[in-house]
Protein backbone atom coordinates (compact mmCIF):
# COMPACT_ATOMS: atom_id res chain seq x y z
CA UNK A 1 0.00 0.00 0.00
CA UNK A 2 2.74 2.42 0.89
CA UNK A 3 4.61 1.30 -2.30
CA UNK A 4 1.70 2.43 -4.34
CA UNK A 5 0.54 5.29 -2.97
CA UNK A 6 4.54 6.84 -3.23
CA UNK A 7 4.48 5.36 -6.86
CA UNK A 8 1.39 8.10 -7.16
CA UNK A 9 3.37 11.64 -5.78
CA UNK A 10 3.98 12.52 -8.95
CA UNK A 11 0.64 13.59 -9.29
CA UNK A 12 -0.20 14.18 -6.18
CA UNK A 13 1.99 17.05 -4.89
CA UNK A 14 1.75 19.18 -7.90
CA UNK A 15 -1.94 18.50 -7.98
CA UNK A 16 -2.03 19.59 -4.35
CA UNK A 17 0.21 22.94 -4.90
CA UNK A 18 -2.35 23.38 -7.68
CA UNK A 19 -4.92 23.48 -5.97
CA UNK A 20 -3.17 25.35 -2.98
CA UNK A 21 -2.69 28.33 -5.40
CA UNK A 22 -6.12 28.32 -7.14
CA UNK A 23 -7.60 28.70 -3.19
CA UNK A 24 -4.50 31.56 -2.82
CA UNK A 25 -6.17 33.11 -6.02
CA UNK A 26 -9.67 32.50 -5.53
CA UNK A 27 -9.29 34.41 -1.40
CA UNK A 28 -7.73 37.12 -3.19
CA UNK A 29 -10.09 38.12 -5.43
CA UNK A 30 -12.91 37.47 -3.09
CA UNK A 31 -11.19 39.68 -0.86
CA UNK A 32 -11.51 42.10 -4.07
CA UNK A 33 -14.16 41.71 -5.00
CA UNK A 34 -16.20 42.17 -1.29
CA UNK A 35 -13.48 45.13 -0.97
CA UNK A 36 -15.24 48.35 0.70
CA UNK A 37 -15.13 51.17 -1.54
CA UNK A 38 -12.69 52.85 0.73
CA UNK A 39 -11.29 52.54 4.48
CA UNK A 40 -13.40 54.74 6.63
CA UNK A 41 -16.31 53.59 4.63
CA UNK A 42 -18.86 50.51 4.61
CA UNK A 43 -19.55 48.12 2.12
CA UNK A 44 -23.36 48.33 0.17
CA UNK A 45 -26.32 46.95 1.80
CA UNK A 46 -29.32 45.92 -0.41
CA UNK A 47 -32.43 46.81 0.83
CA UNK A 48 -34.81 46.21 -2.08
CA UNK A 49 -35.27 45.13 -5.58
CA UNK A 50 -37.00 47.49 -7.94
CA UNK A 51 -38.16 47.02 -11.49
CA UNK A 52 -36.70 50.47 -12.47
CA UNK A 53 -33.99 52.36 -12.70
CA UNK A 54 -34.16 54.90 -10.36
CA UNK A 55 -34.65 55.64 -7.03
CA UNK A 56 -37.44 58.53 -5.91
CA UNK A 57 -35.76 60.59 -2.90
CA UNK A 58 -35.38 58.76 0.65
CA UNK A 59 -37.41 60.57 3.03
CA UNK A 60 -37.01 61.03 6.68
CA UNK A 61 -39.38 60.34 9.08
CA UNK A 62 -40.42 62.17 12.78
CA UNK A 63 -38.72 59.32 14.19
CA UNK A 64 -35.79 58.92 11.90
CA UNK A 65 -36.42 56.44 9.89
CA UNK A 66 -35.64 56.13 6.24
CA UNK A 67 -38.65 55.56 4.05
CA UNK A 68 -37.65 54.18 0.16
CA UNK A 69 -40.14 54.51 -2.55
CA UNK A 70 -39.55 51.58 -4.84
CA UNK A 71 -41.61 49.97 -7.77
CA UNK A 72 -42.07 45.95 -7.72
CA UNK A 73 -43.73 43.82 -9.87
CA UNK A 74 -45.32 46.78 -12.09
CA UNK A 75 -46.80 48.09 -8.27
CA UNK A 76 -45.80 50.85 -6.21
CA UNK A 77 -44.03 49.74 -2.91
CA UNK A 78 -42.14 50.91 0.62
CA UNK A 79 -39.50 50.02 2.21
CA UNK A 80 -39.34 51.73 5.83
CA UNK A 81 -35.52 51.10 7.37
CA UNK A 82 -34.77 52.23 11.49
CA UNK A 83 -31.71 54.14 12.57
CA UNK A 84 -30.42 50.91 12.85
CA UNK A 85 -30.51 50.29 9.36
CA UNK A 86 -32.77 47.17 9.71
CA UNK A 87 -35.71 46.28 7.54
CA UNK A 88 -39.01 48.10 9.52
CA UNK A 89 -41.77 47.62 7.43
CA UNK A 90 -43.03 46.80 3.93
CA UNK A 91 -45.68 48.35 1.98
CA UNK A 92 -47.34 47.89 -1.28
CA UNK A 93 -49.95 49.71 -3.32
CA UNK A 94 -52.63 49.07 -5.59
CA UNK A 95 -51.25 51.66 -8.10
CA UNK A 96 -49.73 50.68 -11.63
CA UNK A 97 -45.95 51.99 -12.41
CA UNK A 98 -43.40 52.14 -15.45
CA UNK A 99 -40.46 53.94 -16.57
CA UNK A 100 -42.13 57.13 -16.67
CA UNK A 101 -44.06 57.03 -13.61
CA UNK A 102 -42.67 59.80 -10.80
CA UNK A 103 -43.89 59.74 -7.48
CA UNK A 104 -44.41 61.99 -4.59
CA UNK A 105 -44.36 59.87 -1.24
CA UNK A 106 -44.61 61.43 2.27
CA UNK A 107 -45.94 59.99 5.42
CA UNK A 108 -49.33 57.75 4.07
CA UNK A 109 -49.97 60.51 1.53
CA UNK A 110 -48.90 59.42 -1.76
CA UNK A 111 -49.17 61.47 -5.55
CA UNK A 112 -48.34 60.34 -9.11
CA UNK A 113 -47.30 61.25 -12.12
CA UNK A 114 -47.66 59.65 -15.06
CA UNK A 115 -46.12 61.38 -18.10
CA UNK A 116 -49.01 62.92 -18.56
CA UNK A 117 -51.65 63.39 -15.69
CA UNK A 118 -51.77 63.74 -11.70
CA UNK A 119 -53.40 61.05 -9.51
CA UNK A 120 -53.67 60.79 -6.01
CA UNK A 121 -53.53 57.80 -3.90
CA UNK A 122 -57.15 56.77 -4.93
CA UNK A 123 -56.26 56.99 -8.64
CA UNK A 124 -58.59 60.29 -9.10
CA UNK A 125 -57.46 62.87 -11.45
CA UNK A 126 -55.72 65.44 -9.69
CA UNK A 127 -54.24 67.74 -12.81
CA UNK A 128 -54.29 66.73 -16.71
CA UNK A 129 -52.20 67.55 -19.57
CA UNK A 130 -48.96 68.16 -17.14
CA UNK A 131 -45.80 68.93 -18.79
CA UNK A 132 -43.19 68.51 -16.25
CA UNK A 133 -43.40 66.75 -12.50
CA UNK A 134 -41.26 68.18 -9.63
CA UNK A 135 -42.06 66.50 -6.33
CA UNK A 136 -39.76 67.82 -3.62
CA UNK A 137 -39.90 66.96 0.29
CA UNK A 138 -43.20 69.14 1.02
CA UNK A 139 -44.72 70.41 -1.65
CA UNK A 140 -44.77 69.51 -5.49
CA UNK A 141 -44.27 71.39 -8.28
CA UNK A 142 -45.36 70.99 -12.01
CA UNK A 143 -45.67 72.87 -15.21
CA UNK A 144 -48.79 73.13 -17.42
CA UNK A 145 -49.82 75.26 -20.06
CA UNK A 146 -46.04 77.09 -20.28
CA UNK A 147 -46.77 78.37 -16.16
CA UNK A 148 -45.41 76.99 -13.13
CA UNK A 149 -48.00 76.00 -10.44
CA UNK A 150 -47.34 74.92 -6.95
CA UNK A 151 -49.17 71.64 -6.17
CA UNK A 152 -50.34 71.52 -2.06
CA UNK A 153 -49.87 67.28 -1.06
CA UNK A 154 -52.81 68.20 1.54
CA UNK A 155 -55.67 69.79 -0.11
CA UNK A 156 -54.82 68.93 -4.04
CA UNK A 157 -55.16 72.60 -4.75
CA UNK A 158 -52.74 74.81 -6.71
CA UNK A 159 -51.44 78.00 -7.33
CA UNK A 160 -49.29 79.65 -10.11
CA UNK A 161 -45.79 80.70 -9.09
CA UNK A 162 -44.65 81.86 -13.05
CA UNK A 163 -44.77 81.95 -16.46
CA UNK A 164 -42.26 79.02 -18.44
CA UNK A 165 -41.69 78.06 -21.44
CA UNK A 166 -39.62 74.48 -21.07
CA UNK A 167 -39.26 74.85 -25.04
CA UNK A 168 -36.87 78.01 -24.24
CA UNK A 169 -35.62 76.87 -20.66
CA UNK A 170 -35.48 74.38 -18.09
CA UNK A 171 -35.96 74.60 -14.27
CA UNK A 172 -34.44 72.84 -11.42
CA UNK A 173 -36.18 73.52 -7.92
CA UNK A 174 -34.75 72.44 -4.64
CA UNK A 175 -36.49 72.57 -1.22
CA UNK A 176 -34.82 73.85 2.20
CA UNK A 177 -36.54 74.94 5.27
CA UNK A 178 -37.27 78.29 5.03
CA UNK A 179 -38.11 78.09 0.78
CA UNK A 180 -37.89 76.57 -2.25
CA UNK A 181 -34.77 77.77 -5.19
CA UNK A 182 -35.68 77.32 -8.59
CA UNK A 183 -33.06 77.83 -10.98
CA UNK A 184 -34.05 78.80 -14.25
CA UNK A 185 -31.30 78.61 -17.35
CA UNK A 186 -31.40 78.10 -20.94
CA UNK A 187 -28.27 78.29 -23.13
CA UNK A 188 -27.01 79.20 -26.74
CA UNK A 189 -23.42 78.70 -28.60
CA UNK A 190 -21.92 81.28 -26.77
CA UNK A 191 -23.07 80.49 -23.19
CA UNK A 192 -25.88 79.95 -20.81
CA UNK A 193 -27.97 82.27 -18.94
CA UNK A 194 -28.90 81.40 -14.96
CA UNK A 195 -31.78 82.72 -13.10
CA UNK A 196 -32.10 82.23 -9.12
CA UNK A 197 -35.69 82.23 -7.91
CA UNK A 198 -36.74 82.13 -4.47
CA UNK A 199 -40.95 80.72 -3.56
CA UNK A 200 -41.48 81.46 0.55
CA UNK A 201 -45.00 81.92 1.40
CA UNK A 202 -46.22 81.64 -2.31
CA UNK A 203 -44.22 84.17 -3.44
CA UNK A 204 -41.79 84.13 -5.58
CA UNK A 205 -38.92 86.66 -5.75
CA UNK A 206 -35.45 86.86 -8.43
CA UNK A 207 -32.76 87.04 -5.82
CA UNK A 208 -29.68 86.51 -8.89
CA UNK A 209 -28.82 86.49 -12.16
CA UNK A 210 -25.56 85.99 -14.53
CA UNK A 211 -24.28 84.93 -17.83
CA UNK A 212 -22.15 82.19 -18.18
CA UNK A 213 -19.76 81.54 -21.04
CA UNK A 214 -19.55 78.67 -22.71
CA UNK A 215 -16.45 77.76 -25.13
CA UNK A 216 -16.74 77.27 -28.67
CA UNK A 217 -17.59 73.73 -29.91
CA UNK A 218 -19.15 72.89 -26.58
CA UNK A 219 -22.79 72.45 -25.60
CA UNK A 220 -24.41 72.34 -21.81
CA UNK A 221 -25.52 68.85 -20.69
CA UNK A 222 -26.75 69.29 -17.78
CA UNK A 223 -26.14 71.68 -14.61
CA UNK A 224 -26.56 70.86 -10.87
CA UNK A 225 -26.80 73.68 -7.86
CA UNK A 226 -26.93 74.30 -4.43
CA UNK A 227 -27.64 77.47 -1.99
CA UNK A 228 -27.68 77.94 1.59
CA UNK A 229 -27.99 80.83 2.95
CA UNK A 230 -26.53 83.51 0.84
CA UNK A 231 -23.84 81.23 -1.34
CA UNK A 232 -25.07 79.57 -4.76
CA UNK A 233 -22.74 76.90 -5.80
CA UNK A 234 -23.34 75.77 -9.73
CA UNK A 235 -21.48 72.49 -11.39
CA UNK A 236 -22.12 73.25 -15.09
CA UNK A 237 -21.38 69.99 -17.41
CA UNK A 238 -20.62 70.67 -21.03
CA UNK A 239 -19.99 68.48 -23.49
CA UNK A 240 -17.52 68.64 -26.44
CA UNK A 241 -19.68 68.21 -30.12
CA UNK A 242 -17.58 65.33 -32.25
CA UNK A 243 -19.01 63.42 -34.80
CA UNK A 244 -16.11 60.90 -34.18
CA UNK A 245 -15.13 59.06 -31.42
CA UNK A 246 -16.75 58.57 -27.89
CA UNK A 247 -18.14 62.14 -26.39
CA UNK A 248 -15.77 64.14 -24.41
CA UNK A 249 -17.44 65.92 -21.29
CA UNK A 250 -16.05 68.91 -19.04
CA UNK A 251 -17.32 69.64 -15.45
CA UNK A 252 -17.03 73.89 -14.40
CA UNK A 253 -17.57 75.04 -10.46
CA UNK A 254 -18.14 78.37 -9.45
CA UNK A 255 -19.40 79.45 -5.97
CA UNK A 256 -20.54 82.77 -4.94
CA UNK A 257 -22.97 85.31 -2.92
CA UNK A 258 -26.15 85.91 -4.69
CA UNK A 259 -25.86 89.43 -3.23
CA UNK A 260 -22.54 89.62 -5.81
CA UNK A 261 -23.10 91.60 -9.06
CA UNK A 262 -19.75 90.70 -10.84
CA UNK A 263 -19.63 86.94 -12.76
CA UNK A 264 -17.60 84.96 -10.74
CA UNK A 265 -14.58 82.73 -12.31
CA UNK A 266 -15.47 79.59 -13.34
CA UNK A 267 -12.77 76.47 -12.72
CA UNK A 268 -12.20 73.38 -14.80
CA UNK A 269 -12.64 70.37 -12.16
CA UNK A 270 -10.80 67.30 -12.93
CA UNK A 271 -11.99 64.04 -10.47
CA UNK A 272 -9.07 62.02 -9.98
CA UNK A 273 -9.89 58.09 -9.29
CA UNK A 274 -8.99 56.98 -5.52
CA UNK A 275 -8.70 53.50 -6.92
CA UNK A 276 -6.68 54.21 -9.51
CA UNK A 277 -3.96 56.89 -10.93
CA UNK A 278 -6.47 58.71 -13.76
CA UNK A 279 -9.46 60.64 -14.28
CA UNK A 280 -12.68 59.31 -13.61
CA UNK A 281 -14.50 59.70 -16.72
CA UNK A 282 -18.20 60.12 -17.84
CA UNK A 283 -19.37 62.14 -14.59
CA UNK A 284 -23.01 62.36 -14.25
CA UNK A 285 -25.71 61.83 -12.14
CA UNK A 286 -24.33 65.34 -10.17
CA UNK A 287 -25.76 65.91 -6.76
CA UNK A 288 -24.10 69.29 -5.25
CA UNK A 289 -24.82 70.54 -1.94
CA UNK A 290 -23.55 72.99 0.54
CA UNK A 291 -22.89 73.04 4.01
CA UNK A 292 -21.03 75.86 5.68
CA UNK A 293 -20.10 77.44 2.33
CA UNK A 294 -18.32 73.93 1.53
CA UNK A 295 -19.38 72.56 -1.30
CA UNK A 296 -19.72 68.68 -1.58
CA UNK A 297 -20.50 66.86 -4.60
CA UNK A 298 -22.27 63.21 -5.03
CA UNK A 299 -21.92 61.49 -8.54
CA UNK A 300 -21.27 58.16 -10.42
CA UNK A 301 -18.86 57.55 -12.91
CA UNK A 302 -16.32 55.48 -14.68
CA UNK A 303 -13.13 54.92 -12.44
CA UNK A 304 -10.71 51.61 -11.48
CA UNK A 305 -12.56 48.58 -9.90
CA UNK A 306 -10.98 45.00 -8.92
CA UNK A 307 -14.20 43.42 -8.80
CA UNK A 308 -14.42 41.77 -12.19
CA UNK A 309 -12.70 40.04 -14.56
CA UNK A 310 -12.42 40.71 -18.10
CA UNK A 311 -12.67 44.60 -17.02
CA UNK A 312 -10.61 46.79 -14.82
CA UNK A 313 -13.14 49.90 -14.69
CA UNK A 314 -16.81 50.34 -14.18
CA UNK A 315 -19.82 52.79 -13.13
CA UNK A 316 -19.47 53.38 -9.37
CA UNK A 317 -20.48 56.24 -6.85
CA UNK A 318 -18.36 58.70 -5.59
CA UNK A 319 -18.21 61.66 -3.57
CA UNK A 320 -15.84 65.01 -3.83
CA UNK A 321 -15.28 68.25 -2.05
CA UNK A 322 -14.61 71.02 -3.93
CA UNK A 323 -13.23 74.47 -2.71
CA UNK A 324 -13.81 77.67 -4.28
CA UNK A 325 -10.87 77.49 -6.54
CA UNK A 326 -12.40 73.96 -7.92
CA UNK A 327 -9.77 72.29 -6.57
CA UNK A 328 -11.32 68.89 -5.16
CA UNK A 329 -10.99 66.08 -2.90
CA UNK A 330 -12.73 62.12 -4.63
CA UNK A 331 -13.73 59.31 -2.35
CA UNK A 332 -15.20 56.22 -3.41
CA UNK A 333 -18.50 55.60 -2.12
CA UNK A 334 -19.52 52.24 -3.71
CA UNK A 335 -17.39 49.32 -5.36
CA UNK A 336 -19.40 46.70 -7.03
CA UNK A 337 -19.46 44.73 -10.65
CA UNK A 338 -22.93 46.38 -11.51
CA UNK A 339 -23.59 49.97 -12.88
CA UNK A 340 -23.88 51.99 -9.79
CA UNK A 341 -26.47 55.00 -10.76
CA UNK A 342 -29.01 57.14 -8.98
CA UNK A 343 -27.02 58.60 -6.03
CA UNK A 344 -28.50 60.79 -3.05
CA UNK A 345 -27.78 61.58 0.36
CA UNK A 346 -29.47 60.33 3.23
CA UNK A 347 -28.22 62.15 5.79
CA UNK A 348 -24.13 63.88 5.86
CA UNK A 349 -22.79 59.94 6.37
CA UNK A 350 -25.29 57.95 4.51
CA UNK A 351 -26.14 57.47 0.57
CA UNK A 352 -28.16 55.49 -1.69
CA UNK A 353 -28.36 54.46 -5.36
CA UNK A 354 -29.29 51.83 -7.52
CA UNK A 355 -27.08 48.83 -9.07
CA UNK A 356 -28.59 48.02 -12.73
CA UNK A 357 -28.50 44.51 -12.66
CA UNK A 358 -30.92 42.74 -14.97
CA UNK A 359 -34.56 43.23 -14.40
CA UNK A 360 -34.65 43.27 -10.43
CA UNK A 361 -32.21 46.38 -9.58
CA UNK A 362 -30.61 46.49 -6.42
CA UNK A 363 -31.72 49.38 -4.26
CA UNK A 364 -28.33 49.81 -1.82
CA UNK A 365 -27.09 52.16 1.00
CA UNK A 366 -23.75 52.64 2.33
CA UNK A 367 -22.75 54.59 5.38
CA UNK A 368 -19.58 55.86 6.96
CA UNK A 369 -21.16 54.05 10.37
CA UNK A 370 -19.82 50.92 9.72
CA UNK A 371 -20.39 49.33 13.41
CA UNK A 372 -24.19 50.13 12.61
CA UNK A 373 -24.09 48.37 9.10
CA UNK A 374 -21.19 46.00 9.43
CA UNK A 375 -23.51 43.29 11.30
CA UNK A 376 -26.13 43.46 8.28
CA UNK A 377 -23.84 43.11 5.77
CA UNK A 378 -23.93 39.38 4.91
CA UNK A 379 -21.59 37.78 1.55
CA UNK A 380 -24.13 36.91 -0.68
CA UNK A 381 -24.26 33.91 -3.32
CA UNK A 382 -23.40 37.05 -5.89
CA UNK A 383 -20.67 38.07 -4.02
CA UNK A 384 -18.77 34.02 -4.41
CA UNK A 385 -20.37 33.73 -8.10
CA UNK A 386 -18.45 37.05 -9.04
CA UNK A 387 -14.98 35.22 -7.26
CA UNK A 388 -15.44 32.13 -8.62
CA UNK A 389 -15.78 34.08 -12.40
CA UNK A 390 -13.38 36.14 -11.59
CA UNK A 391 -10.73 33.27 -10.67
CA UNK A 392 -12.05 30.65 -13.51
CA UNK A 393 -11.39 33.76 -16.11
CA UNK A 394 -7.46 34.27 -14.58
CA UNK A 395 -7.24 30.85 -14.42
CA UNK A 396 -8.17 30.49 -18.45
CA UNK A 397 -6.13 33.22 -19.08
CA UNK A 398 -2.95 31.93 -17.29
CA UNK A 399 -2.03 29.12 -19.94
CA UNK A 400 -0.73 32.41 -21.58
CA UNK A 401 2.17 31.87 -19.58
CA UNK A 402 2.76 28.20 -21.19
CA UNK A 403 2.88 30.31 -24.91
CA UNK A 404 5.11 32.89 -23.05
CA UNK A 405 7.41 30.59 -22.20
CA UNK A 406 7.66 28.60 -25.61
CA UNK A 407 11.34 29.84 -25.47
CA UNK A 408 12.33 27.87 -22.83
CA UNK A 409 11.39 24.52 -23.35
CA UNK A 410 11.83 24.42 -27.19
CA UNK A 411 15.85 23.54 -26.29
CA UNK A 412 15.48 20.49 -24.12
CA UNK A 413 12.57 19.55 -27.01
CA UNK A 414 15.02 20.07 -29.66
CA UNK A 415 18.07 18.10 -27.92
CA UNK A 416 15.36 15.14 -27.18
CA UNK A 417 14.31 15.11 -31.17
CA UNK A 418 18.29 15.48 -32.35
CA UNK A 419 19.37 12.52 -29.55
CA UNK A 420 16.75 10.24 -31.36
CA UNK A 421 17.46 10.93 -34.41
CA UNK A 422 21.37 11.41 -34.40
CA UNK A 423 22.66 9.14 -31.45
CA UNK A 424 19.60 7.31 -30.73
CA UNK A 425 21.24 4.46 -28.98
CA UNK A 426 22.74 6.65 -26.12
CA UNK A 427 18.96 7.95 -25.55
CA UNK A 428 18.07 4.29 -25.68
CA UNK A 429 20.95 3.95 -22.95
CA UNK A 430 19.70 6.84 -20.98
CA UNK A 431 23.04 7.76 -19.25
CA UNK A 432 22.96 10.18 -16.39
CA UNK A 433 24.25 13.33 -18.28
CA UNK A 434 21.67 12.46 -20.70
CA UNK A 435 19.01 13.86 -18.39
CA UNK A 436 21.07 16.49 -16.12
CA UNK A 437 21.90 18.11 -19.92
CA UNK A 438 18.24 18.86 -21.07
CA UNK A 439 17.75 20.38 -17.28
CA UNK A 440 20.28 22.61 -17.68
CA UNK A 441 18.99 23.50 -21.25
CA UNK A 442 16.13 24.29 -19.92
CA UNK A 443 17.28 26.26 -16.96
CA UNK A 444 19.71 27.97 -18.84
CA UNK A 445 16.85 29.20 -20.78
CA UNK A 446 14.90 30.25 -18.66
CA UNK A 447 17.51 32.50 -16.92
CA UNK A 448 18.08 33.95 -20.60
CA UNK A 449 14.75 34.73 -21.28
CA UNK A 450 13.31 35.21 -17.45
CA UNK A 451 11.31 38.63 -19.05
CA UNK A 452 9.37 36.66 -22.04
CA UNK A 453 7.36 35.22 -18.80
CA UNK A 454 7.64 37.89 -16.18
CA UNK A 455 5.86 40.31 -18.24
CA UNK A 456 5.59 43.98 -16.63
CA UNK A 457 1.82 43.09 -16.13
CA UNK A 458 2.68 40.72 -13.49
CA UNK A 459 4.71 42.96 -11.20
CA UNK A 460 1.74 45.32 -11.92
CA UNK A 461 -1.09 43.38 -11.08
CA UNK A 462 0.09 40.54 -9.05
CA UNK A 463 0.08 40.42 -4.99
CA UNK A 464 3.22 41.32 -3.26
CA UNK A 465 4.02 38.26 -2.21
CA UNK A 466 4.72 37.65 -5.72
CA UNK A 467 6.67 40.30 -6.57
CA UNK A 468 8.78 41.10 -4.35
CA UNK A 469 12.83 42.05 -5.14
CA UNK A 470 14.16 38.99 -6.50
CA UNK A 471 10.84 37.08 -6.49
CA UNK A 472 11.02 35.77 -10.13
CA UNK A 473 14.30 34.00 -9.62
CA UNK A 474 13.27 32.65 -5.75
CA UNK A 475 10.22 31.24 -7.17
CA UNK A 476 11.83 29.53 -10.03
CA UNK A 477 14.61 28.37 -7.79
CA UNK A 478 12.03 27.05 -5.47
CA UNK A 479 9.76 25.22 -7.84
CA UNK A 480 12.73 23.59 -10.07
CA UNK A 481 13.87 22.29 -6.85
CA UNK A 482 10.25 20.88 -6.24
CA UNK A 483 10.35 19.31 -9.70
CA UNK A 484 13.31 17.59 -9.54
CA UNK A 485 12.79 15.76 -6.63
CA UNK A 486 9.72 14.53 -7.83
CA UNK A 487 11.62 13.50 -11.08
CA UNK A 488 14.29 11.65 -9.10
CA UNK A 489 11.51 10.33 -7.28
CA UNK A 490 9.89 8.94 -10.06
CA UNK A 491 13.44 7.34 -11.23
CA UNK A 492 13.06 5.18 -8.12
CA UNK A 493 9.14 4.43 -7.68
CA UNK A 494 8.17 4.45 -11.32
CA UNK A 495 11.01 3.87 -13.46
CA UNK A 496 11.11 6.59 -15.95
CA UNK A 497 13.48 6.78 -18.45
CA UNK A 498 15.34 9.93 -18.87
CA UNK A 499 13.35 11.38 -21.61
CA UNK A 500 9.86 11.31 -19.81
CA UNK A 501 12.02 12.49 -16.63
CA UNK A 502 12.79 15.70 -18.82
CA UNK A 503 9.47 16.49 -19.92
CA UNK A 504 8.08 15.78 -16.83
CA UNK A 505 10.61 18.31 -14.97
CA UNK A 506 9.91 21.00 -17.37
CA UNK A 507 5.84 20.78 -17.48
CA UNK A 508 5.60 20.34 -13.71
CA UNK A 509 8.35 24.02 -13.45
CA UNK A 510 6.17 25.53 -15.98
CA UNK A 511 2.40 24.70 -14.50
CA UNK A 512 3.60 25.71 -10.60
CA UNK A 513 5.26 28.76 -12.21
CA UNK A 514 1.79 29.30 -14.64
CA UNK A 515 -0.91 28.84 -11.81
CA UNK A 516 0.77 31.54 -9.52
CA UNK A 517 1.72 34.12 -11.91
CA UNK A 518 -0.12 33.41 -15.24
CA UNK A 519 -3.15 34.88 -13.84
CA UNK A 520 -1.57 38.62 -13.88
CA UNK A 521 0.24 38.16 -17.47
CA UNK A 522 -2.79 39.63 -19.37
Amino acid sequence: MKNKFLAQLYWVIPGVILIFGFLLLFYQNFTRVTEPPSSDWSRALTIGITDLNKLPPVKITEDGDFVFTRFEDGKLATTTLGTDFKVKEQNSYNILVDKWTQVYQKADSIIYFDYKNIYDQSKETVITNVEKFYPLENTILYVKDNELFQLSPDNKKSEKIMDVDLKKQNIIPQENEEEVNILAYSSDPNGVDLTLHQLANGKISTVYQTRLKVDPGKVVNDISFAMENQTLAILLQEELQSTQGNPEFFNYFMQTKITKKDTPPLFNLTFYDPAGTKSLTEVSDVVLKLKDDKAAVLFHANGQTETQFNDSTTFNIYSAEINEEGRTKTERRSNTPEISTNPQWINEDTIAWVDLDGDGHKIKISTANKDDINDLIEFTQDDWLHALGKTLGMVTSSFFGIAFSVIWFIWPVLFIVFMYMFRNRIADRDPAWYFYTGIVLYAAAAIIWRERFFVDNIYQNAPDYLTFTGSSFIYMLVFAIISFWLTNHTKKTNHWAGTIRIMYFVGVHILLLTIFFGPYII
